[in-house]
């Protein structure tokens, strides 16, 4: 397990062995899909949060969240998630918006 803090002070543990779960990877490819539409991308963003993070640690993201932007900002919302990933040390899977 690995201890991630994002810049905003989210902090959660990944498992590492998660670089190499083929239902990450296809979420950060649903995610970074130049043809599917921003509904899909954002749908690929939330998979990657499932996967990293479960649904319990997910909603904790979405609380820490609110407590910066009142609501669940979507961009708030990817940019924790690519700096997760990022801090996962794989820097390829960064999400463009």
């Amino acid at each position: 397990m690995k201890k991630i803090t994002t810049s905003t002070g989210f902090t959660c543990d990944i498992d590492e062995n998660l670089k190499n779960d083929f239902r990450l990877a296809r979420a950060v490819a649903k995610a970074e899909s130049a043809d599917g539409d921003e509904f899909d991308k954002i749908a690929g963003v939330d998979e990657i949060a499932i996967v990293l993070l479960g649904t319990i640690g997910r909603k904790r993201l979405e609380r820490h969240i609110m407590k910066q932007h009142k609501i669940v900002d979507s961009q708030a919302y990817i940019t924790e998630i690519s700096e997760i990933l990022t801090k996962m040390g794989d820097e390829d899977a960064d999400i463009k918006n």
